[in-house]
């Protein structure tokens, strides 16, 4: 897991750094864009991932 937010942190600055060069805008706000797509795509995969073990321990579980 520690290795996964290394990569992300990475991925994350030095897109951010290269989308700045390319573009002339803040590289703070290309940064703070690509960490939160990664927490939000992170929070959905989670929140899906509940509710489908949830559904499905409804469908086995009923009497």
């Amino acid at each position: 897991m520690i290795l996964l937010s290394f990569v992300f942190a990475l991925f994350g600055t030095w897109m951010g750094l290269y989308l700045s060069y390319i573009s002339n805008w803040p590289v703070s706000s290309f940064i703070t864009i690509i960490k939160c797509a990664i927490y939000c795509s992170s929070f959905l995969y989670y929140t899906i991932d509940i509710l489908d073990s949830l559904i499905i321990e409804r469908v086995y579980c009923l009497p």
